[in-house]
């Protein structure tokens, strides 16, 4: 039995499943994450908002900075009405980056300020947030009764307060995972004794690889196959011969 029609669906079919999937996988935009600073509950008792009043400044520290941190993500909390603009301050040594969110965000509105990123990685860094509105505003936080689950300590004008501010630090807020393989390989090679270039390599031969690899194993079965049905398979072979009696 010839398989070589088989080998051609498989192929065929492996091209498909890819085209379907395997592009808009690759084409669909998501957030790229920096970090994440505070560990995000998955009890709502756990949630808090850190509130500040005109004037105030909220911080936390300990925050990790560097040329891949790009935008700021928080959720404001008001009550009801638009909040006033905010100011982000990051800073560290030899580091230091503001910028103005305008007024009329919303209550419970989650926002991606962007931010100067540090030329060089700071494991020590610091981000404020500064309300210039009239009317008090709050941040999405996590409750922190007992020890703290992250090194960071959030303090409103100073004064450490019982929560940890909820800060997530993007370096794209939406960009598609095709384009961010160089990003994600390196990452990889961070890993293990390998450069990013040799991952690289590496995904690209188990890709192109293993289908060919396939293919040339279902190919040489069907020729086996075939030959196995070629011209007197299956004939009874003739015993030995008995002399006469």
């Amino acid at each position: 039995m010839r398989k070589a029609p088989l080998v051609l669906v498989l192929v065929a079919f492996a091209v498909w499943f890819f085209a379907w999937k395997g592009l808009p996988f690759l084409d669909g935009a998501r957030p790229e994450t920096f970090s994440t600073p505070t560990v995000q509950p998955q009890n709502e008792a756990e949630l808090g908002n850190a509130k500040i009043k005109h004037g105030q400044e909220i911080c936390a520290d300990k925050i990790e900075l560097g040329p891949g941190a790009r935008y700021v993500v928080v959720t404001v909390l008001t009550k009801g009405e638009p909040a006033g603009r905010l100011r982000f301050t990051a800073r560290g040594p030899g580091y230091r980056a503001a910028t103005i969110q305008p007024a009329g965000t919303a209550d419970n509105q989650q926002i991606a300020v962007p931010i100067t990123p540090a030329e060089h990685t700071i494991a020590d860094g610091t981000l404020c947030i500064t309300n210039l509105g009239r009317h008090q505003v709050g941040f999405f936080a996590v409750g922190a009764p007992g020890p703290q689950d992250t090194p960071s300590q959030t303090t409103v004008d100073g004064s450490p307060i019982p929560l940890d501010l909820s800060i997530t630090l993007l370096t794209s807020p939406s960009r598609s995972l095709g384009d961010r393989l160089g990003t994600v390989f390196d990452h990889m090679a961070a890993f293990n004794p390998l450069s990013g270039w040799t991952v690289w390599v590496l995904v690209v031969l188990a890709l192109v690889g293993g289908p060919i690899a396939i293919g040339v194993a279902l190919g040489r079965a069907a020729a086996l196959d075939d030959g196995a049905d070629g011209p007197g398979a299956g004939e009874p072979t003739a015993g030995p011969a008995r002399g006469g009696s």
